[in-house]
């Protein structure tokens, strides 16, 4: 039975362990906001994760290799 999961990433990694598991035939959920960033007199807004360090993964415990997740 698939259920969502949450998978703990390392800091600023949100991106690419999105990348390497839709690559492996996961489906994922990484929610992002927009943020006002300023530099060097400029205010610009930014996509940045809801929730950092954390995105989502929809998989069957059972079936799925948890080696190819935790790598």
């Amino acid at each position: 039975m698939s259920r969502w999961y949450v998978v703990y990433t390392q800091v600023n990694k949100e991106l690419e362990a999105l990348n390497h598991l839709e690559r492996q035939g996961y489906l994922v959920y990484l929610p992002r906001h927009l943020k006002m960033r300023k530099h060097a007199r400029k205010t610009e807004r930014v996509p940045r994760p809801l929730f950092p360090r954390y995105l989502f993964i929809y998989m069957d415990v059972y079936d799925s290799a948890w080696w190819a997740i935790n790598s």
